[in-house]
């Protein structure tokens, strides 16, 4: 330890948690740390011994460096932790994912960022070579392939580098093409260079999700390419901060069934016409560059489109209208956007807040099922038609639009109704439904076949086997 020299005794507890889990007697532990610090390796841990004046004024005198590795529970700080017996200019350090535990007790408190591409590919190849030559050319495509995918967290390297460095290429391969799904999140990496056939060989990848948990200024994941591909058998993709400006030419969507990438710099998700059978959801929202949406005319099961903020887009398709599965359709933001969209008669919540149109117009009298309409902050909006009121609006927004002429009597027929509790009811359930984004059934399920998985996040990795190691579990919790 490069601090060590500067403390006249040290002590390193490796892995709390996990020992402290493993039934070790509480008391082995703290014996280890008073004979390193005691420098006496013959010490038996005996209580009446470790509190006599003798031995007490020994601590008080030394200048001493205690490092507790991996702690999680408040009780381990409890126990191992004496701050009285620390000499004048000691130091302990605790290292922990849980940095609640270090309140009221640390001086101070230092995030760990993840490694960068050369250093997470240097600590792979180390733990990848001392089993195996085939890792030993740092640039191989393999190599590189399980680098991006431990994005930068020193514990997942080892394991991937220790598991894959008794693997010949062949079943590397195996391995790679075996995996269903993929959870990253990259707040705490500080950039991540992804190979543009990052994901050549999974061809059983059935979910994709890579996000953000904690709000960040820069965009992490970058390609010095473009994408080249994407798996077809791809069911959920959920990708945060996408940073091009389309998806892979040659990817084919028709497993989809949720499509997912808010806050991203595409300009279009792809060209011509795709099989979208599967698809049920879409949110591109606060994607300012998108300038077109696909055609969706084959979605036929689609119920929710989320297209908040997109600023750059100036139309909505003719073709939404004969989406007759499709309930809500959210273009909050889209302030290009100056005509009223077409759209079907089944649709339930219409949100055009923000948009520049400048007519509603009467045909809105035929959305027989449309039970929320907002309009608010639409400075652009002249009027409201004279129509009767649609059977089943419950409540209308327009705070911030002007109007030059009064208001049609429909508008205070809904206007009386409890429209506050109808937004309530409407948007509550279905925001927390959303957010959920329902990733969490399929991850069940991919878990519970305990065959070929592998979820990817901050501090977890969990990758199930099969034919070379059935059963074998690796688990890192987060």
């Amino acid at each position: 330890m490069r601090l060590s020299s500067q403390f006249e005794s040290y002590c390193f507890l490796e892995n709390v948690r996990e020992k402290w889990k493993k039934g070790r007697k509480k008391y082995h532990l703290l014996n280890k740390i008073y004979r390193a610090l005691l420098e006496e390796e013959n010490l038996n841990k005996d209580t009446q011994l470790i509190r006599s004046d003798y031995v007490l004024d020994r601590l008080r005198r030394k200048r001493m460096l205690l490092v507790l590795d991996n702690v999680d529970d408040q009780e381990q700080l409890d126990f191992l932790i004496d701050r009285h017996l620390f000499g004048p200019g000691s130091r302990i350090i605790i290292t922990t994912r849980d940095v609640q535990l270090l309140n009221n007790l640390a001086d101070n408190t230092y995030k760990v960022e993840g490694l960068n591409f050369d250093e997470a590919l240097e600590l792979f190849h180390f733990h990848a070579s001392k089993r195996s030559s085939l890792t030993r050319d740092p640039c191989t495509n393999l190599s590189r392939r399980a680098v991006n995918c431990a994005a930068g967290n020193p514990l997942a390297l080892k394991v991937l580098g220790s598991h894959f460095g008794n693997k010949n290429k062949e079943k590397w391969e195996r391995a790679t093409a075996a995996i269903e799904g993929i959870c990253l999140d990259v707040s705490d990496i500080r950039e991540l260079h992804l190979s543009p056939f990052v994901f050549e060989k999974m061809d059983n990848l059935r979910l994709l999700k890579i996000f953000y948990s904690k709000v960040t200024k820069k965009r992490k994941v970058c390609f010095d390419e473009d994408l080249q591909t994407l798996p077809d058998n791809l069911k959920y993709l959920h990708w945060e901060e996408y940073p091009l400006k389309s998806l892979p030419t040659n990817f084919t969507a028709e497993n989809l069934v949720e499509l997912c990438m808010p806050h991203s710099q595409l300009e279009k998700l792809w060209s011509g016409v795709q099989c979208l059978e599967n698809l049920k959801k879409i949110d591109l929202s606060y994607s300012k560059r998108l300038i077109e949406i696909p055609d969706l005319s084959r979605a036929r099961k689609l119920e929710t489109i989320y297209l908040e903020e997109c600023e750059s887009l100036c139309q909505v398709p003719t073709y939404f209208e004969n989406l007759d599965q499709l309930i809500t359709l959210f273009l909050v933001g889209c302030s290009s956007l100056s005509e009223f969209p077409q759209v079907p008669k089944n649709l339930r919540c219409l949100v055009l807040c923000r948009t520049a149109i400048t007519r509603v117009p009467p045909s809105i009298e035929c959305l027989s099922y449309l039970e929320i309409l907002c309009l608010r902050y639409c400075t652009r909006l002249e009027s409201l038609p004279n129509i009767s009121t649609p059977k089943r609006l419950k409540a209308i927004e327009l705070e911030g639009t002007v109007f030059e002429k009064d208001l049609p009597p429909w508008i205070d027929d809904v206007m009386q109704q409890h429209q506050d509790t109808a937004l309530q009811e409407y948007f509550n359930p279905f925001r927390r439904e959303w957010e959920a984004n329902n990733f969490s059934s399929l991850q069940s399920s991919i878990e519970s076949e305990r065959t070929f998985s592998c979820f990817l996040g901050k501090a977890h990795i969990m990758v199930y086997w099969d034919n070379f190691g059935r059963g074998h579990e690796f688990g890192l919790d987060s």
